[in-house]
Parts: structure tokens; C-alpha cells; sequence
């Protein structure tokens, strides 16, 4: 799985989920996404779901939260995920 499918795919549903661009959220790679971002914990949800249901991973919901400050932390988080299956 390429990295880059792996950014496509996860921005997209961030896009969605916080009524964001996609090229706004890669600009903002490095932002924290519930401090800077404003997402909430029940935005959360549907995101690792979606997440799970694309990659077929398992996704501990506090593990994610715990590991998963940033948008590009998020994105490495996945794609790890993926590499070990």
C-alpha cells in the first residue's frame, strides 16, 4: 500500500468530517486536529471506522487517541498499521 493512497484516503474523511478542504488540511499537516482542528471525540468515531472499514485494521479507539495528535501523525499511524498485516 503506497503512503500517499493511504494520505488521499484519510484526508478525505477528515475533509468531510470537519466540513474542511482537503488541500486546507494538507496545509495543515502539522496541526494538532482537535486543538487546532476543533474535531471532536465523536468526530472520532466515524473516523477510525472508516478508517477500519478501508484497510481492514484493528484500531484501538484509545490507542488512536493516545498516539494520534496530528494530521501527518494520523496518516503514519494508519499507514504502520497497514504495514504490519
Amino acid at each position: 500500500m503506497v503512503k500517499e493512497n493511504v494520505r488521499n484516503f484519510y484526508l478525505g474523511v477528515l475533509s468531510q468530517l470537519l466540513e474542511k478542504s482537503e488541500e486546507e488540511l494538507a496545509e495543515c499537516k502539522d496541526s494538532r486536529m482537535i486543538e487546532d482542528l476543533g474535531m471532536t471525540s465523536m468526530q472520532l468515531f466515524p473516523l477510525i471506522g472508516a478508517l477500519v472499514d478501508e484497510y481492514d485494521i484493528d484500531v484501538d479507539y484509545a490507542d488512536f487517541l493516545t498516539n494520534v495528535h496530528t494530521v501527518n501523525e494520523g496518516i503514519d499511524y494508519v499507514f504502520s498499521r497497514i504495514a504490519k498485516d
